[in-house]
């Protein structure tokens, strides 16, 4: 008898709440459906995370309404009029008291001063909104690894000599700076490039040794390189974790594909002359 009770108070405790479990487990698997909808590149990194919340929730909605409430049923023992409370609880429940008296006396100051409370909720508001157009933002967040690569660009009709006082004339500069530690060059078909063309690596002294970041230290050699006459030069501080193969002369880039080339050519921001030579499909800045 005293069986058939507990399980009769299981089934109807599950179907009183059933209807809110069930209302916000909806609710928290409808947030991550666009993520199962999301191309690209950040769709594949979230996808799986999703597919693991989503099953989580749906498995803890099955327990919650079937398991635990028969579980209740069969272990939990009768409750006595006055039953015994151990220590723990005693001294637990003496301090969720004085919180929620707390809370309360809290709650009656903020209604007393409506005003004073708006105000300061409008300005928590509006500094909310201007820390965040101020953070920085990005899908990676930026490395310090020790580590610089550049690349060095002259004209096409520059000789492989003029190329080598330019790219030598760079390292100089670089090295000159006191957060660097060594810098190497490697030039021309070496490098898998043209002959105008050259990287440039650099080695940053340790962390402890040195006073900038690798991003501070490339906008502190930016000025200083770009008064070499002649050349070109690009910094990218090296990162761990990139997404893209190509290996660029800029951190971030593009390509454009299309079967069709003359949808192609009206698409691409640099158009080519009908008199001169076709770009190429792809271009990355």
């Amino acid at each position: 008898m005293r069986r058939r009770r507990k399980r009769r108070a299981a089934l109807r405790g599950s179907a009183e709440i059933g209807f809110t479990i069930l209302s916000i487990s909806l609710s928290l698997v409808a947030v991550f459906i666009p993520l199962f909808l999301m191309p690209g590149i950040v769709g594949r990194l979230f996808r799986e995370f999703a597919v693991a919340v989503t099953a989580t929730i749906l498995v803890s909605v099955i327990v919650s309404l079937t398991l635990a409430p028969m579980l209740a049923a069969r272990l939990l023992p009768a409750t006595k009029a006055t039953p015994h409370r151990s220590w723990f609880y005693r001294v637990s429940e003496r301090g969720f008291d004085a919180l929620q008296a707390g809370s309360g006396r809290l709650l009656d100051i903020a209604l007393r001063h409506r005003m004073v409370m708006l105000t300061l909720f409008a300005a928590s508001v509006l500094a909310t909104g201007l820390v965040f157009m101020r953070i920085p933002k990005g899908f990676f967040p930026q490395q310090n690894t020790g580590l610089i690569l550049g690349t060095i660009q002259t004209s096409p009709e520059t000789s492989f000599a003029e190329m080598t006082r330019l790219s030598l004339r760079i390292a100089t500069l670089v090295q000159d700076d006191p957060d660097v530690a060594t810098v190497g060059l490697s030039l021309g078909s070496a490098a898998g490039l043209t002959e105008n063309q050259g990287r440039i690596f650099v080695s940053l002294k340790p962390r402890d040794a040195r006073n900038a970041s690798a991003s501070a230290i490339i906008r502190r050699l930016a000025p200083r390189l770009a008064a070499v006459p002649g050349a070109r030069s690009y910094l990218q501080a090296v990162q761990d974790l990139t997404v893209g193969g190509r290996l660029a002369s800029t951190q971030y880039q593009y390509t454009l594909q299309d079967a069709n080339p003359a949808e192609l050519d009206g698409r691409s921001p640099c158009r080519p002359s009908r008199a001169g030579p076709r770009r190429r499909p792809g271009r990355s800045p």
